[in-house]
């Protein structure tokens, strides 16, 4: 009898703590599941942001080509041509499952989209930012610094904008010309990058509610 009442214990015990697991995993699941609908949300808002920019230079590019005659709305242009909208995407929920362990999902292709998403996609996004930021301001910065009286280095706040020395002389900077177009390739290739993402996320999500469903 006491034997028996010993692996009752047991069994009630490895019960409990499997309950334990359960409830968990599920958590991580959900919280995983609700950050990556709100990076959805937020990739929209960035890649709107990029759109603007290339807007802008496109305005820009075609005020200098067809003679445009300088006007007050052009300064925005100017300023919010060399923003860059990245993208700010919350890993926590995904680390603290890592350190859990993602054996807990069921399906491989979950944790190899979860992979996929946070260590491959998102990483180099993250070197995309870096070699903007390099670029901006190694080769930008001192471009701009010679041919508009303000540079307002809050890429996100379009106030009074950025007023150019010498607007007929602008026309003919070539280099000015080149930081344009390669301010459109680099936004349209980004948005591009988010695009993938938000593809891959869409699927991870409907992964996820299936796992938490299935539990």
């Amino acid at each position: 009898m006491v034997v028996i009442g010993i692996l009752i214990a047991l069994q009630i015990n490895n019960w409990n703590e499997g309950r334990k697991r359960s409830q968990t995993e599920v958590q991580l699941l959900q919280t995983m599941k609700q950050a990556i609908e709100y990076d959805i949300k937020q990739t929209k808002f960035y890649m709107e942001g990029n759109e603007r920019v290339v807007k802008s230079c496109k305005i820009i590019l075609n005020a200098l080509d067809n003679d445009v005659p300088y006007h007050d709305s052009l300064s925005l242009h100017f300023e919010q041509a060399n923003q860059w909208w990245k993208v700010l995407i919350s890993k926590h929920a995904y680390e603290n499952a890592k350190l859990y362990g993602l054996d807990f999902i069921e399906h491989d292709f979950t944790r190899n989209q979860l992979s996929s998403l946070y260590e491959g996609l998102w990483s180099f996004a993250e070197t995309l930012d870096e070699r903007q930021a390099m670029y901006y301001y190694q080769t930008v910065t001192p471009v701009l610094s010679d041919l508009f009286e303000s540079i307002d280095h809050n890429w996100h706040i379009a106030e009074k904008g950025n007023v150019p020395y010498d607007y007929e002389a602008l026309k003919k900077d070539k280099t000015y010309r080149n930081i344009l177009n390669t301010n459109i390739g680099n936004r349209e290739n980004y948005n591009a990058w988010i695009q993938l993402a938000r593809s891959n996320m869409t699927t991870l999500q409907e992964f996820l509610k299936n796992e938490i469903e299935n539990r």
